[in-house]
C-alpha cells in the first residue's frame, strides 16, 4: 500500500486556530440575520462560511499531499542479437540465422522469465532496441556487424532498466565500429556470449583485398593487385577478369594453392572521370558463397599531375614531414619556399607566375614577423583570383600580417595571445563520412582519429566566416568543445582549408608504426590537396548519393545542399529523387534538415546499376535539377571472414565476468545468470507530489462553497 503524507507551510497551533476563527467569525456572520432564517438553515450556511474561510487560509500555506509508492523490480538481462548477413552462412544442414531462432525459441527464456524480465537489442551494422521483439522479426540483411554499438545501446538502457546482466548471441565477427572489447568493459556487466557457427574454415574461394591507386592520371598505367583467398580447392584453375564497367579489359588464369593468391593487372585510363571497375572469379561448385566472388572499387582519373606551392614561415618540422608527403607522392610536383629571417627564401625566389602556375598553395606558418610585405601581397594577389589553399596557424606566425589575406580567409580572430595549448582533434558528427579525413580503406574514421596524439593550439577566438564548415572541433582535458580546428570553405568557386593548429608532425612521430594512425598525416595532406584542387562548378543545387558504390544489403542515402541565386540556403524547397533502375522509376521525397541541406533514404535496393535525375520546387515553380548515377553490388564485407570468432566471444565473457557458451549447449544459462552474486531484484521507491494549491479542483471547490452560500442567501431574500 502506497504512504500517504499531507504538508503545509502551516505550523499545527495556526492550522488550528485557523480553524476555530473561520467557525467564530461564521457564527458571528449569521448570529443575527435579516430577515430571520430557520436553524436548519443557518448551521448549514455557518458550515459553507467557515469551510471556504478555513480552505482560503490553508491555501495560503500551500499545501502538498506527497504519496509514497513501493516496488520490487526484478532484475533485467540484456538479449543483444546478431541481425547481420553472416547469420545466412550455412553450417552442416543449417544456416546460423536459423540456428539463432531455434535458441531464441527455446525453453530456457521461460525459465529465466520467472526470476528476470528480458530486452532485446538487435544488432548489425546499427544497434536498435526492440520493445516488442519476435524472432520472426530478424531479417539478417545487416551489410556490416557493429558489435560495439549493441554494447552501447545496452549502457544507454542501463539508465531505465535495473539490467544486470547482459547475453550476446552471434557468430562474433566485428567488422565494423571499433574494438568491442573496451566498450563491454565499459559495461561493468556479466557478459554471457553464446558463439553460433564453425570456428574452422568454411570450403570456399573469395576477393580477400584489391590493392590499387584512389587517384590515377590518363594514360598512366598503374598495377591492380588482387589478392584470392583459397580453402579447399587446391589445383583448381579459376578465371580471373577484370572490368570497366561492362567492358572486360584483361583476364587471368589462376592455378589454387592453398591459401592466398595474386594475381596482377594494369589499368591505363584514356577518359578522365569516375571509372567503376570490377574484378571477378569464376564460380567452383560448392562453395559457402558466391557473394565474394566479385569485389568493385572507384578509381578516379585525372588529366595531369597537380602542382603543389609550399610556403613555409620557418623550416620547421611540420615544413620537412608534409614536404616529405608531398615528393612521396608520384602524382605531385611540388615547388617549395622556405622563409629565412630576412624575409628573402632558401633555394626558390616567390613570384606571382611561379603561384599562377600552381594547382593549389600550402601555407604553413606563413605570415611570420620576419615576412616580406611584398611576398604577403603577391600571394594575396593570387588568392583572390581564386586559387585554393591550405593554411596551417602555429604561434611563429603575425596575425597581423595575416590581416592582409583577410578578406580570403573563411574565418575571423580575435584576442589571439602568444601562448600554446595541447589539444586533442574530434572529428564532428556531420563530417564522419568526409574523404577529407578518410585513410585507406577504413570505415570508422572518427574513432580513428580520436587515437590521435595531441598537437598544439594558438590561445585566440577563432569564428568560422559564412558559407565556411567546421570540419573538426577541439577537445580540451578530456572536454569537448565547439572551437574549431579544421576549417573548410567551398563557396563561389574558392576552397580552402584552414588547420587552427601545428605540431602536425606529432601524428606521424608519436603514433605506432606501421599502424592506420601512422598514415593520418599522409592521408590528410594528400586528401585535402584532392580537394582542393578538384574542380567543381559551385552548383546551386547539388544532390547526391553519399558513395558511388553500395552493398546489397545497405540503405542507399542521398544528401542535398539547395541554394538560391544569393547563394542564401533554402530550407522550404521540394526535394524529389527519380531513381530509374531497368524500365522502373522509384520516386523518393527528401527530409529537409537545416541551412539548406535535406535527407533521403532508399532501403536495399537490388544489384545493379542506377542512375537519377532529382528536382527541386519552390512554390509549385522547378527551380533547378541534377543528375547522377551509382551502383549497388559491391563486395560484402560480412563474406570476407566466415568462421566464428570464438576467440573474441570468449574474450568479452571472461573480462566482465560471465560466460561462453557453445550453441549446442546452453542448458545452464539460466541458472548461471540467476547464481550471480549480485542477481537480485530492487526495492524501488518513487513518489508524486499533488500540489493541492496550485490544483484548479481546489479553487473550484472553494468557488463552489461560496456560490452555494450566495444561493442560500439568495433564496432566503437575505440582505
Amino acid at each position: 500500500m502506497p504512504e500517504i503524507h499531507f504538508s503545509i507551510s502551516h505550523h499545527i497551533i495556526y492550522i488550528f486556530l485557523g480553524a476555530i476563527v473561520s467557525v467564530v467569525l461564521s457564527i458571528l456572520v449569521y448570529r443575527v440575520t435579516i430577515p430571520p432564517i430557520s436553524k436548519r438553515k443557518r448551521v448549514l450556511l455557518i458550515v459553507l462560511r467557515s469551510t471556504s474561510i478555513f480552505l482560503i487560509f490553508m491555501f495560503l500555506g500551500e499545501p502538498v499531499i506527497s504519496i509514497l509508492f513501493n516496488k520490487v523490480e526484478k532484475p533485467v538481462v540484456c538479449v543483444l542479437v546478431d541481425n547481420s548477413m553472416s547469420m545466412m552462412i550455412m553450417e552442416k544442414d543449417k544456416r546460423r540465422g536459423d540456428i539463432l531462432k531455434e535458441l531464441l525459441n527455446s525453453a530456457i527464456w521461460n525459465r529465466l522469465k520467472n526470476n528476470a524480465d528480458l530486452v532485446y537489442v538487435v544488432f548489425d551494422g546499427t544497434a536498435r532496441f526492440v520493445k516488442e521483439f519476435y524472432s520472426d522479426s530478424l531479417t539478417f540483411r545487416g551489410a556490416c556487424t557493429d558489435i560495439s554499438a549493441a554494447f552501447a545501446l545496452a549502457k544507454q538502457l542501463q539508465l531505465k532498466y535495473n539490467i544486470q546482466a547482459v547475453v550476446i548471441m552471434g557468430d562474433g565477427i566485428a567488422n565494423s565500429g571499433g574494438n568491442p572489447l573496451y566498450p563491454a568493459e565499459d559495461l561493468a556487466l556479466p557478459v554471457f556470449a553464446i558463439g553460433i557457427g564453425d570456428t574452422s574454415e568454411k570450403k570456399d574461394i573469395l576477393i580477400k583485398k584489391v590493392i590499387t591507386n584512389e587517384i590515377v592520371y590518363m594514360d598512366t598505367k598503374v598495377p591492380v593487385n588482387v589478392r584470392i583467398h583459397n580453402n579447399g580447392y587446391d589445383g583448381n584453375r579459376i578465371q580471373v577478369s577484370l572490368f570497366d564497367g561492362d567492358s572486360l579489359l584483361d583476364e587471368r588464369t589462376l592455378l589454387l594453392e592453398s591459401g592466398d593468391n595474386f594475381a596482377q593487372f594494369y589499368f591505363s585510363a584514356t577518359t578522365e572521370g569516375m571509372h567503376k571497375l570490377n574484378v571477378n572469379i569464376s564460380k567452383l561448385p560448392n562453395e559457402l558463397t558466391y557473394e565474394n566472388n566479385r569485389f568493385s572499387f572507384i578509381i578516379k582519373v585525372l588529366k595531369s599531375k597537380i602542382k603543389v606551392a609550399l610556403i613555409a614561415g620557418s623550416p620547421g618540422q611540420d615544413y620537412a614531414f608534409i614536404e616529405r608527403t608531398l615528393k612521396s607522392d608520384k602524382n605531385l610536383e611540388t615547388i617549395s619556399f622556405v622563409e629565412k629571417k630576412d624575409g628573402t627564401f632558401y633555394s626558390n625566389r616567390l613570384t606571382q607566375q611561379l603561384l599562377d602556375s600552381a594547382d593549389c598553395i600550402l601555407l604553413i606558418s606563413f605570415p611570420t614577423g620576419y615576412s616580406n610585405p611584398g611576398s604577403i601581397e603577391t600571394v594575396a594577389n593570387v588568392l583572390r583570383e581564386g586559387k585554393p589553399f591550405y593554411l596551417m596557424i602555429s604561434r611563429i606566425m603575425d596575425f597581423r600580417k595575416l590581416n592582409m589575406l583577410g578578406e580570403i580567409l573563411p574565418f575571423d580572430a580575435s584576442n589571439i595571445r602568444n601562448e600554446e595549448i595541447l589539444v586533442f582533434v574530434k572529428i564532428s558528427e556531420t563530417q564522419r563520412n568526409n574523404a577529407i579525413f578518410k585513410v585507406g580503406s577504413n570505415y570508422n574514421i572518427p574513432e580513428l582519429w580520436s587515437k590521435l596524439p595531441p598537437v598544439f593550439t594558438v590561445i585566440g577566438e577563432f569564428k568560422p566566416r559564412a558559407g565556411s564548415q567546421v570540419l573538426a572541433t577541439i577537445r580540451y582535458q578530456n572536454l569537448d568543445t565547439d572551437a574549431p580546428f579544421i576549417i573548410a570553405n567551398n563557396m563561389n568557386k574558392k576552397k580552402s582549408i584552414v588547420v587552427l593548429g601545428y605540431g602536425l608532425w606529432r601524428w606521424k612521430m608519436l603514433t605506432d608504426k606501421d599502424s592506420e594512425s601512422e598514415k593520418i598525416l599522409d592521408s590528410f595532406i594528400s586528401n585535402s590537396i584532392r580537394w582542393l584542387t578538384t574542380k567543381e562548378d559551385d552548383k546551386k543545387i547539388r544532390i547526391e548519393p553519399v558513395k558511388s558504390i553500395f552493398s546489397p544489403q545497405e540503405p542507399v542515402e542521398f544528401i542535398a545542399q539547395i541554394y538560391d541565386d544569393n547563394y542564401q540556403p533554402i530550407d522550404n524547397a521540394s526535394v524529389i529523387i527519380n531513381l530509374k533502375y531497368k524500365e522502373e522509376v522509384l520516386p523518393l521525397l527528401m527530409n529537409p534538415l537545416s541551412n539548406g541541406q535535406y535527407q533521403g533514404v532508399y532501403d536495399y535496393l537490388p544489384q545493379g546499376d542506377y542512375s537519377y535525375v532529382a528536382s527541386v520546387v519552390l512554390n509549385s515553380d522547378t527551380i533547378g535539377k541534377d543528375t547522377g548515377s551509382f551502383s549497388v553490388g559491391g563486395t560484402n564485407i560480412e563474406f570476407m571472414e566466415t568462421k566464428m570468432n570464438k576467440l573474441l566471444l570468449q574474450q568479452i565473457s571472461i573480462q566482465n565476468g560471465g560466460k561462453y557458451y557453445n550453441a549446442s549447449d546452453i542448458s545452464r544459462l539460466p541458472e548461471d545468470i540467476v547464481e550471480l552474486p549480485y542477481f537480485k531484484p530492487h526495492d524501488l521507491q518513487y513518489s508524486r507530489q499533488i500540489e493541492i494549491w496550485n490544483s484548479k479542483w481546489f479553487l473550484f471547490l472553494i468557488v463552489i462553497l461560496l456560490s452555494a452560500e450566495w444561493f442560500i442567501r439568495k433564496q432566503a431574500g437575505m440582505l
